[in-house]
C-alpha cells in the first residue's frame, strides 16, 4: 500500500512502531504483532526520497491509484483538492508477478489522498 498526505511518512512510522519490536509501543502494528527484527511483518519507509525509491520497486505506474475519501472536509482545516498525476485505475485481481516470498493472494493496492 501507498500513502500519501500531509506528514504520510512520520504518521505511517508511528503507527508501524519502532524498528526493534521489543521498542514499540503497545497499539503499534510492530508492538501488537511482532516478536523479532527480521521478522518484523511491515515495512515504511523513513523518508519520502526512500518511499519514491521503494515505491518504484514494487509498484508499475499503471498500479498507483488516486482515491479521495469522502470525509476529507472533516480531517482536513485546508481542504486544498490537489489532484495527482497518476492514472486512475481499479486493480481487481491478484498481480502474477510475484517477488520471492510473495504468496500471489494478496493485491498490489495503492491509495493516495491529499
Amino acid at each position: 500500500m501507498v500513502w500519501e498526505g500531509d506528514n504520510a511518512v512520520k504518521t505511517g512510522r508511528k503507527m508501524l512502531g519502532a524498528t526493534k519490536p521489543f521498542d514499540s509501543e503497545p497499539g503499534t502494528i510492530r508492538g501488537d504483532l511482532c516478536i523479532d527484527v527480521g521478522r518484523n511483518v511491515i515495512h515504511g519507509s523513513d523518508s519520502v526520497e526512500s518511499a519514491n525509491h521503494e515505491i518504484g520497486l514494487w509498484f508499475a505506474p499503471e498500479e498507483l491509484v488516486n482515491w479521495s475519501s469522502h470525509s476529507e472536509g472533516w480531517v482536513y482545516e485546508n481542504q486544498q483538492v490537489v489532484k495527482l498525476s497518476k492514472k486512475v485505475i481499479k486493480v481487481d485481481k491478484p498481480y502474477t508477478d510475484q517477488k520471492p516470498g510473495t504468496s500471489g493472494l494478496r493485491k498490489k493496492v495503492a491509495v493516495f489522498t491529499q
